[in-house]
């Protein structure tokens, strides 16, 4: 994953509001966008 998108991931949860609204709008699991914000640390 590169960077590019795990900060676009973190954009859209802080737009969203909360991890699950944002993998739904993203259409991806949960998990994934966890995954991808912790990838960001």
């Amino acid at each position: 994953m590169s960077k590019f998108e795990e900060m676009e991931t973190f954009v859209r949860v802080v737009e969203a509001g909360t991890i699950t609204l944002a993998a739904e709008r993203m259409n991806i699991a949960k998990s994934a966008v966890s995954r991808r914000l912790s990838d960001l640390e």
